[in-house]
């Protein structure tokens, strides 16, 4: 059986795919965005009010060039949350859906089939499993074919008593087992 690769072929940061999971991310995304600029109206708050204690500003109307300036961090601050929240959820989104194709894949009885992450992923440890899994059941119906070949071979050469037990052997396999895993 062929191992794959641990590592995939790296792909240039403009040609990633950031969203992978558009629900999930966005909704992960607006929150931080609705406690940045939760953040931000604070900020913007207590730099106001340090004006006004220490002098600076009296409560009259501040220039309009300082409100363009508070709106424009303020906007910019909303964006550069949102963007490392969608940044920041793709290293998990993209995992889980990368995983959820391979379940799919598996199911359909593809036992091949092994879940590659990048290097900044979370979730090896979920990967790992999952490729111990596949591979203990490809291992396992390979044993399955084995007897089930050992026995259509007795039965040709006339051995039902041999049949019979290969064929019992290869439904003790199917039967599940509790393994003690690391």
């Amino acid at each position: 059986m062929n191992e794959p690769s641990s590592r995939r072929k790296r792909i240039p940061w403009y040609r990633r795919q950031y969203v992978v999971n558009r629900e999930m991310q966005s909704k992960y995304a607006w929150s931080g965005v609705l406690i940045g600029l939760a953040s931000s109206a604070l900020s913007a708050g207590m730099l106001l009010w340090s004006f006004w204690s220490f002098n600076i500003w009296q409560g009259q109307r501040l220039p309009k060039p300082v409100i363009v300036v508070i709106a424009i961090v303020l906007i910019m601050n909303v964006f550069g949350i949102y963007i490392a929240t969608v940044l920041s959820t793709s290293r998990i989104a993209g995992p889980l859906f990368n995983l959820l194709k391979q379940f799919q894949r598996a199911s359909t009885g593809a036992l091949d089939t092994r879940v590659i992450f990048r290097k900044g992923d979370e979730l090896h440890y979920v990967g790992r499993r999952f490729n111990t899994m596949m591979q203990k059941l490809e291992e396992r119906e390979q044993k399955i074919f084995e007897e089930v070949d050992e026995a259509t071979k007795a039965l040709q050469d006339g051995r039902a008593g041999d049949a019979t037990v290969a064929l019992h052997r290869a439904r003790d396999l199917r039967k599940p087992h509790l393994a003690q895993d690391d």
